[in-house]
């Protein structure tokens, strides 16, 4: 039976076990959450990094793409320099070019008898000709070329100018070009500074998620830790406990193994005694003599 300070040290251990059961499921409970947040803090961690490494990708595209703009706008703009130094070279020219240009017809207007010395070499290269057409053809041709150098030599400015006036519109078109290339190439790099705009766009929503992610695994790890502080004082609290029920039952054990010693030992002075009388010996009597004598 126990006594009552056994009772209420055996009470007070059941209800500290129950409180450390609590305790235990709590921390449980706590851990999972902790180790979730941990993660999905972890996995916005590396979702935001992959971006930034994509984004650091996507510059250096745009800052090549925008190196090829400036490029092109220089080599523009050297067109456009290249046609107002030649429109000033072409205002230079003395000669009148509007009453030269007026006095010549097909035979002695010197571009249309390059043009027929073009075509003639154009019929040699291109046609099968026999030896005397061929030989026909290069006498003509070399009557052209004659006729075009006397004509050149007598209207160089003239020529000069009709060279210059070609190499503007040749220079202008080649400046339109560049220009188109410079627009095409800008909405380019345009595109991937939208691309750009959209993933940091994102990664700041990710790091609002991770921020929020890690505050709340910070909070569930302080809690975590508290709780298990609170536990560990318990279990040294239910161990001392312990450890006292364990001293209470150990004297009250040896109390009654010396109060059944001493019981034992009367009951052996008093068969003792029967023997010396001679007395007859009970069941019980006997039963006190043997266990004596075994020990």
């Amino acid at each position: 039976m126990q006594t009552d300070e056994n009772k209420k040290l055996t009470n007070k251990i059941s209800d500290f076990n129950r409180e450390i059961s609590i305790l235990r499921n709590k921390l449980n409970e706590i851990s999972s959450l902790k180790e979730k947040w941990f993660s999905e803090k972890e996995g916005l961690k590396k979702e935001i990094s992959e971006l930034i490494k994509h984004i650091k990708e996507l510059r250096e595209k745009k800052d090549q793409i925008n190196k090829k703009v400036q490029e092109l706008k220089k080599e523009r703009d050297e067109c456009h320099k290249k046609v107002r130094e030649k429109i000033e070279e072409f205002k230079k020219l003395s000669v009148d070019r509007k009453g030269l240009k007026e006095r010549f017809n097909r035979e002695f207007n010197p571009m249309i008898i390059l043009e027929d010395i073009e075509r003639l070499e154009t019929r040699i290269e291109t046609e099968a000709l026999s030896f005397k057409k061929e030989k026909e053809i290069m006498k003509e041709k070399k009557i052209l070329k004659k006729k075009y150098d006397e004509i050149k030599e007598k209207n160089k400015e003239f020529l000069k100018g009709n060279e210059i006036s070609k190499e503007i519109n040749e220079t202008r078109k080649k400046a339109e070009e560049i220009h188109d290339n410079v627009k095409k190439t800008a909405e380019e790099s345009q595109k991937y500074f939208d691309e750009i705009k959209k993933i940091s766009d994102k990664i700041d929503e990710l790091n609002k998620k991770q921020e929020e992610a890690f505050k709340l695994f910070t909070e569930k790890k302080d809690e975590f830790t508290k709780l298990n502080l609170e536990l560990e004082k318990k279990l040294e609290e239910a161990g001392g406990l312990t450890k006292g029920l364990n001293i209470v039952n150990q004297t009250k054990k040896k109390d009654r193994k010396v109060k059944e010693e001493d019981i034992l030992k009367d009951r052996t002075e008093d068969v003792e005694e029967k023997i010396k009388k001679k007395k007859k010996l009970t069941k019980d009597d006997l039963l006190v003599f043997q266990s004596n004598k075994e020990e």
